[in-house]
């Protein structure tokens, strides 16, 4: 028998609405909107999950990936470098 976690679950179907709703403005060309998206996920990431998750690379990834983008290269690579680390 497997037993889950409702709040874990919970908290895996928040993260990953806001990585898809991310990756939707990402393609739309929304980069602002997707930042600001893209940031709040990266914040709860870290609460949830923990500073090395795989979830919270991801959304600083994300972040990278808005910046760079945006013409914001240092930025994006300060993302890039965090990510790697994790």
């Amino acid at each position: 028998m497997l037993l889950t976690c409702p709040v874990a679950a919970q908290m895996d179907s928040d993260l990953t609405v806001l990585d898809s709703r991310v990756g939707e403005l990402f393609a739309q060309g929304q980069y602002s909107e997707a930042l600001v998206v893209a940031e709040r996920l990266a914040a709860s990431a870290k609460v949830q999950t923990g500073e090395e998750s795989r979830a919270y690379a991801s959304a600083l990834s994300w972040i990278g990936l808005i910046h760079w983008t945006a013409g914001r290269f240092a930025q994006a690579e300060a993302m890039f470098v965090l990510a790697l680390v994790i």
